[in-house]
Protein backbone atom coordinates (compact mmCIF):
# COMPACT_ATOMS: atom_id res chain seq x y z
CA UNK A 1 0.00 0.00 0.00
CA UNK A 2 1.08 3.38 -0.92
CA UNK A 3 1.29 6.11 1.83
CA UNK A 4 1.24 9.87 1.52
CA UNK A 5 3.84 9.52 3.96
CA UNK A 6 6.09 6.93 5.21
CA UNK A 7 7.04 8.40 8.64
CA UNK A 8 5.28 11.15 11.19
CA UNK A 9 7.81 12.67 13.91
CA UNK A 10 6.88 13.76 17.23
CA UNK A 11 8.53 16.46 19.33
CA UNK A 12 8.44 18.95 21.97
CA UNK A 13 9.35 22.31 20.17
CA UNK A 14 11.38 23.73 23.09
CA UNK A 15 13.89 20.90 23.23
CA UNK A 16 13.63 18.14 20.31
CA UNK A 17 13.15 20.89 17.27
CA UNK A 18 17.06 20.51 16.00
CA UNK A 19 16.79 16.57 16.78
CA UNK A 20 13.88 16.26 14.66
CA UNK A 21 14.90 18.69 11.59
CA UNK A 22 18.10 16.54 11.20
CA UNK A 23 16.03 13.04 11.26
CA UNK A 24 13.67 14.22 8.49
CA UNK A 25 16.83 15.57 6.53
CA UNK A 26 18.30 12.10 6.95
CA UNK A 27 15.23 9.81 5.83
CA UNK A 28 14.29 11.71 2.96
CA UNK A 29 17.97 11.53 2.02
CA UNK A 30 16.99 7.35 2.51
CA UNK A 31 13.88 8.10 0.11
CA UNK A 32 11.42 7.98 2.77
CA UNK A 33 8.55 10.70 2.89
CA UNK A 34 8.44 12.24 6.68
CA UNK A 35 6.10 14.53 7.88
CA UNK A 36 6.99 17.43 10.32
CA UNK A 37 5.14 19.84 11.77
CA UNK A 38 7.17 23.03 10.94
CA UNK A 39 7.51 22.13 6.71
CA UNK A 40 4.18 20.94 5.97
CA UNK A 41 1.59 23.29 8.29
CA UNK A 42 1.53 26.43 6.25
CA UNK A 43 -2.14 27.04 5.84
CA UNK A 44 -2.97 27.35 10.03
CA UNK A 45 -5.28 24.42 9.73
CA UNK A 46 -2.89 22.73 12.36
CA UNK A 47 -5.34 19.98 13.72
CA UNK A 48 -6.67 18.54 10.48
CA UNK A 49 -3.18 18.40 9.13
CA UNK A 50 -1.58 16.64 11.94
CA UNK A 51 -4.90 14.02 12.05
CA UNK A 52 -4.67 13.08 8.37
CA UNK A 53 -0.85 12.89 8.85
CA UNK A 54 -0.89 10.28 11.44
CA UNK A 55 -3.50 8.18 9.35
CA UNK A 56 -1.43 8.39 6.58
CA UNK A 57 1.94 7.41 8.06
CA UNK A 58 2.46 3.60 9.27
CA UNK A 59 5.53 4.76 11.66
CA UNK A 60 5.03 7.05 14.40
CA UNK A 61 8.74 8.31 15.59
CA UNK A 62 8.89 10.31 19.09
CA UNK A 63 11.90 12.18 19.84
CA UNK A 64 12.28 11.73 23.19
CA UNK A 65 14.06 14.89 24.41
CA UNK A 66 13.67 15.46 28.45
CA UNK A 67 10.53 17.33 28.17
CA UNK A 68 8.94 15.74 25.70
CA UNK A 69 6.80 13.00 27.79
CA UNK A 70 6.33 16.22 30.27
CA UNK A 71 4.38 17.46 27.65
CA UNK A 72 2.35 14.38 27.42
CA UNK A 73 0.72 14.61 30.68
CA UNK A 74 -0.89 18.04 29.83
CA UNK A 75 -4.42 17.19 28.85
CA UNK A 76 -4.56 19.75 25.92
CA UNK A 77 -1.56 19.32 24.76
CA UNK A 78 -0.63 18.52 20.97
CA UNK A 79 2.13 16.28 21.79
CA UNK A 80 -0.10 13.92 24.14
CA UNK A 81 -2.93 14.37 21.38
CA UNK A 82 -0.40 13.27 18.64
CA UNK A 83 0.56 10.27 20.90
CA UNK A 84 -3.33 9.03 21.71
CA UNK A 85 -4.29 9.37 18.10
CA UNK A 86 -1.51 7.12 16.65
CA UNK A 87 -2.54 4.29 19.46
CA UNK A 88 -6.02 4.41 18.66
CA UNK A 89 -4.83 3.98 15.35
CA UNK A 90 -2.34 1.16 15.75
CA UNK A 91 0.62 2.54 14.07
CA UNK A 92 3.93 1.25 14.58
CA UNK A 93 5.91 3.07 17.61
CA UNK A 94 9.39 4.07 17.20
CA UNK A 95 10.92 5.91 20.09
CA UNK A 96 14.33 7.57 19.22
CA UNK A 97 16.79 8.58 22.16
CA UNK A 98 18.72 11.25 20.77
CA UNK A 99 22.29 11.46 22.07
CA UNK A 100 21.40 8.91 24.91
CA UNK A 101 19.09 12.17 26.39
CA UNK A 102 15.97 10.03 27.71
CA UNK A 103 16.04 9.26 31.42
CA UNK A 104 12.75 7.35 31.89
CA UNK A 105 9.21 7.52 31.93
CA UNK A 106 8.46 10.53 34.55
CA UNK A 107 5.77 9.56 37.09
CA UNK A 108 2.27 11.02 36.14
CA UNK A 109 2.87 9.64 32.33
CA UNK A 110 -0.76 8.66 31.12
CA UNK A 111 -0.47 5.10 31.21
CA UNK A 112 -1.47 4.52 27.93
CA UNK A 113 1.68 6.54 26.68
CA UNK A 114 3.97 4.96 29.52
CA UNK A 115 3.13 1.92 28.14
CA UNK A 116 3.97 2.45 24.97
CA UNK A 117 7.67 4.19 25.48
CA UNK A 118 8.15 1.22 28.08
CA UNK A 119 7.32 -1.58 25.75
CA UNK A 120 8.63 -0.58 22.24
CA UNK A 121 12.78 -0.70 21.58
CA UNK A 122 13.99 2.73 21.67
CA UNK A 123 16.67 4.31 18.45
CA UNK A 124 18.78 5.50 20.04
CA UNK A 125 20.85 7.98 17.58
CA UNK A 126 23.89 9.45 17.71
CA UNK A 127 23.86 12.94 16.47
CA UNK A 128 27.65 13.60 16.30
CA UNK A 129 30.66 11.28 14.44
CA UNK A 130 27.83 7.93 14.00
CA UNK A 131 24.68 10.02 12.91
CA UNK A 132 24.97 7.97 9.75
CA UNK A 133 25.25 4.86 11.05
CA UNK A 134 23.09 4.43 14.17
CA UNK A 135 20.17 6.18 11.51
CA UNK A 136 20.74 3.20 8.80
CA UNK A 137 20.53 0.59 11.74
CA UNK A 138 17.54 2.38 12.52
CA UNK A 139 16.06 2.63 8.98
CA UNK A 140 16.71 -0.59 7.90
CA UNK A 141 15.76 -2.58 10.98
CA UNK A 142 12.60 -0.46 12.08
CA UNK A 143 11.57 1.54 9.30
CA UNK A 144 12.08 -0.60 6.04
CA UNK A 145 9.65 -3.34 6.99
CA UNK A 146 6.51 -0.79 7.10
CA UNK A 147 7.29 2.08 4.47
CA UNK A 148 7.02 2.16 0.80
CA UNK A 149 9.53 4.07 0.01
CA UNK A 150 9.26 6.76 -3.30
CA UNK A 151 11.02 8.60 -5.17
CA UNK A 152 14.31 10.37 -3.11
CA UNK A 153 16.07 13.43 -3.65
CA UNK A 154 18.85 10.83 -3.50
CA UNK A 155 17.54 9.01 -6.12
CA UNK A 156 17.09 11.59 -8.55
CA UNK A 157 20.76 12.39 -8.07
CA UNK A 158 22.22 9.26 -8.86
CA UNK A 159 20.32 8.88 -12.14
CA UNK A 160 21.90 11.95 -12.94
CA UNK A 161 25.15 11.27 -12.22
CA UNK A 162 24.63 8.24 -14.50
CA UNK A 163 24.07 10.50 -17.48
CA UNK A 164 27.78 11.37 -16.75
CA UNK A 165 29.43 8.78 -15.51
CA UNK A 166 27.51 5.16 -16.34
CA UNK A 167 30.43 2.90 -14.97
CA UNK A 168 30.55 4.79 -11.49
CA UNK A 169 26.79 4.53 -10.96
CA UNK A 170 26.81 1.08 -11.40
CA UNK A 171 29.07 0.42 -9.45
CA UNK A 172 26.77 2.30 -6.68
CA UNK A 173 23.72 0.38 -7.29
CA UNK A 174 26.19 -2.73 -6.77
CA UNK A 175 27.00 -1.70 -3.71
CA UNK A 176 22.92 -1.01 -2.79
CA UNK A 177 22.15 -4.15 -3.49
CA UNK A 178 24.41 -5.33 -0.90
CA UNK A 179 23.23 -3.51 1.66
CA UNK A 180 26.81 -1.48 1.77
CA UNK A 181 24.98 2.04 1.83
CA UNK A 182 24.77 4.19 -1.47
CA UNK A 183 27.53 6.89 -1.70
CA UNK A 184 25.66 9.57 -0.81
CA UNK A 185 25.17 7.66 3.05
CA UNK A 186 28.52 6.85 3.02
CA UNK A 187 29.51 10.75 2.34
CA UNK A 188 27.21 10.90 5.26
CA UNK A 189 29.29 9.17 7.68
CA UNK A 190 31.20 10.90 10.39
CA UNK A 191 29.49 14.70 9.98
CA UNK A 192 28.24 16.14 12.58
CA UNK A 193 24.60 16.91 12.57
CA UNK A 194 25.57 20.49 12.85
CA UNK A 195 27.40 20.04 9.68
CA UNK A 196 24.42 19.04 8.10
CA UNK A 197 22.23 21.72 9.12
CA UNK A 198 24.92 23.99 7.94
CA UNK A 199 24.89 22.34 4.33
CA UNK A 200 21.62 22.72 4.17
CA UNK A 201 20.93 26.30 5.66
CA UNK A 202 23.98 27.71 2.98
CA UNK A 203 21.85 26.19 0.61
CA UNK A 204 18.96 28.76 1.49
CA UNK A 205 16.64 26.17 2.87
CA UNK A 206 15.14 28.40 5.51
CA UNK A 207 13.85 25.02 8.36
CA UNK A 208 17.52 24.43 8.37
CA UNK A 209 18.42 28.16 8.97
CA UNK A 210 16.07 28.01 11.75
CA UNK A 211 17.22 24.96 13.05
CA UNK A 212 20.72 26.52 13.38
CA UNK A 213 20.26 29.18 14.49
CA UNK A 214 18.35 27.36 17.46
CA UNK A 215 21.56 25.24 17.71
CA UNK A 216 23.76 28.66 18.07
CA UNK A 217 21.42 30.11 20.10
CA UNK A 218 20.95 26.99 23.11
CA UNK A 219 23.89 25.32 22.39
CA UNK A 220 22.52 21.70 20.71
CA UNK A 221 25.98 19.81 20.37
CA UNK A 222 27.96 23.60 18.56
CA UNK A 223 29.98 25.88 20.37
CA UNK A 224 26.79 28.78 21.54
CA UNK A 225 26.99 31.95 19.44
CA UNK A 226 24.05 34.18 20.01
CA UNK A 227 25.24 36.62 17.10
CA UNK A 228 25.42 34.14 14.79
CA UNK A 229 22.29 32.47 15.94
CA UNK A 230 20.12 36.26 14.93
CA UNK A 231 22.28 35.82 11.65
CA UNK A 232 20.38 32.52 10.65
CA UNK A 233 17.27 33.62 12.50
CA UNK A 234 17.02 36.57 10.04
CA UNK A 235 17.64 34.58 6.72
CA UNK A 236 14.64 32.48 7.21
CA UNK A 237 12.85 35.53 8.66
CA UNK A 238 12.87 37.17 5.39
CA UNK A 239 12.06 34.37 3.71
CA UNK A 240 8.72 34.05 5.40
CA UNK A 241 9.14 31.16 8.13
CA UNK A 242 7.50 33.02 10.92
CA UNK A 243 9.00 30.99 14.01
CA UNK A 244 11.86 31.99 13.16
CA UNK A 245 10.47 35.61 12.90
CA UNK A 246 9.55 35.00 16.63
CA UNK A 247 12.97 34.24 17.49
CA UNK A 248 14.73 36.76 15.89
CA UNK A 249 11.76 39.23 17.48
CA UNK A 250 12.87 38.03 20.87
CA UNK A 251 16.41 38.35 20.46
CA UNK A 252 15.86 42.06 19.75
CA UNK A 253 13.52 42.50 22.74
CA UNK A 254 15.58 40.92 25.20
CA UNK A 255 18.92 41.58 23.31
CA UNK A 256 20.40 37.81 22.86
CA UNK A 257 23.39 38.31 20.12
CA UNK A 258 22.24 42.05 19.03
CA UNK A 259 21.58 45.17 20.53
CA UNK A 260 18.65 45.58 22.19
CA UNK A 261 16.04 47.17 20.00
CA UNK A 262 12.06 47.12 21.05
CA UNK A 263 10.93 48.77 17.72
CA UNK A 264 12.58 46.26 15.61
CA UNK A 265 11.60 43.66 17.82
CA UNK A 266 7.86 44.05 17.75
CA UNK A 267 7.92 44.18 14.22
CA UNK A 268 9.10 40.96 13.66
CA UNK A 269 6.32 39.84 16.19
CA UNK A 270 3.38 41.43 14.22
CA UNK A 271 4.61 40.01 10.76
CA UNK A 272 4.73 36.57 12.61
CA UNK A 273 1.32 36.76 14.36
CA UNK A 274 -0.34 38.84 11.33
CA UNK A 275 0.41 35.47 9.46
CA UNK A 276 -1.47 33.80 12.02
CA UNK A 277 1.69 32.49 14.77
CA UNK A 278 -0.08 31.70 17.79
CA UNK A 279 3.65 32.03 19.66
CA UNK A 280 4.23 36.03 18.08
CA UNK A 281 0.58 36.54 19.29
CA UNK A 282 1.17 35.49 22.76
CA UNK A 283 4.49 37.39 23.05
CA UNK A 284 2.67 40.34 22.12
CA UNK A 285 0.58 39.70 24.79
CA UNK A 286 3.37 39.95 27.28
CA UNK A 287 5.11 42.62 26.27
CA UNK A 288 1.84 45.04 26.26
CA UNK A 289 0.86 43.80 29.72
CA UNK A 290 4.87 44.06 31.07
CA UNK A 291 4.28 47.53 29.65
CA UNK A 292 1.74 48.55 31.58
CA UNK A 293 -0.94 48.01 28.91
CA UNK A 294 -3.26 45.27 30.16
CA UNK A 295 -5.88 45.96 27.41
CA UNK A 296 -3.67 45.39 24.22
CA UNK A 297 -1.91 42.26 25.90
CA UNK A 298 -5.37 40.87 26.62
CA UNK A 299 -6.35 41.21 23.27
CA UNK A 300 -3.47 39.41 21.80
CA UNK A 301 -3.46 36.52 24.74
CA UNK A 302 -7.21 35.95 24.04
CA UNK A 303 -6.30 35.98 20.09
CA UNK A 304 -3.40 33.33 21.34
CA UNK A 305 -5.73 30.92 23.00
CA UNK A 306 -8.15 31.17 20.10
CA UNK A 307 -5.47 29.60 18.32
CA UNK A 308 -4.91 26.97 20.82
CA UNK A 309 -1.94 28.22 22.46
CA UNK A 310 -1.34 26.88 25.54
CA UNK A 311 1.18 29.48 27.46
CA UNK A 312 -1.49 32.06 26.54
CA UNK A 313 -4.17 29.77 28.21
CA UNK A 314 -2.46 29.89 31.25
CA UNK A 315 -1.31 32.92 31.44
CA UNK A 316 -5.25 34.33 31.19
CA UNK A 317 -6.23 31.65 33.66
CA UNK A 318 -3.43 33.56 36.05
CA UNK A 319 -5.11 37.27 35.43
CA UNK A 320 -8.63 36.63 35.54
Amino acid sequence: MTHKYDVFISYRRDDGAQYARILQLQLEKRGYKVFLDYEELTDGVFGDNIKEAIREAPIFMMVLTPMYLQRSMEKDSWVREEIEMAIDAQKHFIPVDPDHKFNGIPTGTPSGIAGIVGTHQHSAIDFGQALGATIDLMARNRIAPYATKGSSSATKWIWAFAVIIVVAVVGLIFLYFKNQGSEEDIRTYGKTYSEQLLKAANANDKLAQYYLGLALENGYSITVDASQAVEWYRKAAEQGLDSAQVNLALCYLKGIGVTKDEQTGLHWLQVAANSGNSDAMANLGIFFINQGNKSEGMKWLNKAQEKGNDKAKQLLQQLQ
